[in-house]
């Protein structure tokens, strides 16, 4: 494992986990917000000397911030393209490594441990909000290098406030068993600074596979199905308006203009309808919500597809 540097420890180390505490002990050439938090950095948490985490830096302060606080390396899981050139305008660099919401795969795990054992210094997690792919990215993370238990992993993502209905994230992280040390040296892989979004037609993809899955809880009786016992109606049916989120912010969907995105905004409007009628059992509240999503589906394939 490489060390960090000395001057990096001590940086990091007069940052405190918390954003109240980091202001009255902050490095020189932080600004904070009035609510504690350096400016750009929402739901800043600092976990160790090593690895911190929140949301998506917003502006040219938020980098600054970073790397005043000591970071040197960026890791995002979110799907959009990072502000590659801004952070190494700052010192920072950039590893993109995008997963979705419903879990962190044991390759995507692999690379960020390797990303962050081969970082030169503290590293800066982010998602989009960074609140649930994040903070399951570097749990990860914390289980391999730093010797983080589960149930500790688990209560951070609580503490970060990921929700527990991402319950492919909560799963991952309660499940990892740590590499060893060879494993870690072994394995390769790449860490590009930006990852190319996948298209509105992978989006689509992804999308089908979990009406698939709605659609046999629908024909259990909004149960789970007998021969899937995996799979939560509920849990589906938040992947999915998740998934149309996600599309929406790719530059192929912004490059459909207005209408489309329209349409991903009321396909996302009736999913989490959908949930929200599932959760509280209504099967009846249910039924009207996904009647609504296809028919928000079919007049968007009508103009975008067919």
């Amino acid at each position: 494992m490489r060390l960090l540097s000395i001057a990096g420890l001590l940086l990091a180390a007069a940052c405190s986990s918390t954003p109240k505490e980091a202001a009255t002990t902050a490095p020189v050439g932080v600004s904070y917000s009035p609510e504690g938090e350096p400016m750009g950095l929402h739901r800043y948490h600092r976990w160790s000397v090593r690895l911190g985490q929140g949301a998506q830096p917003e502006g040219e302060e938020a980098f600054a911030n970073l790397a005043a606080l000591g970071f040197k390396t960026v890791i995002s899981v979110d799907g959009a393209i990072p502000a590659v050139e801004l952070a190494k305008k700052h010192g920072l660099r950039y590893v993109h490594i995008p997963i979705s919401y419903d879990g962190v795969p044991p390759q995507k795990a692999m690379t960020i441990i390797k990303a962050v054992e081969l970082s030169e210094g503290p590293v800066y997690f982010h998602c989009h909000h960074g609140k649930h792919r994040g903070p399951a990215a570097l749990m990860v993370a914390r289980i391999a290098l730093e010797g983080v238990g589960n149930e500790e992993a688990v209560e951070g993502l609580r503490v970060s406030g990921t929700s527990p209905e991402y319950a492919g994230l909560y799963r991952d992280v309660q499940e990892f068993r740590a590499p060893d040390a060879s494993e870690i040296e072994a394995f390769t892989c790449d860490l590009p600074s930006a990852v190319t979004p996948e298209g509105v037609r992978a989006m689509m993809v992804h999308i089908d596979e979990r009406w698939e899955l709605l659609k046999a809880c629908r024909d259990a009786d909004w149960k789970t199905p007998p021969k899937q016992p995996d799979v939560s109606a509920a849990h589906e049916a938040r992947m999915v308006w998740e998934g149309y989120r996600e599309m929406a912010r790719t530059p192929e969907a912004q490059a459909h203009g207005a209408s489309f995105l329209d349409f991903c905004a009321d396909a996302e409007k009736r999913a989490t309808e959908l949930e929200t009628a599932l959760r509280a059992g209504d099967r009846e509240g249910a039924e009207a919500a996904f009647k609504a999503s296809v028919k928000s589906c079919n007049a968007c394939h009508a103009d975008f597809r067919n």
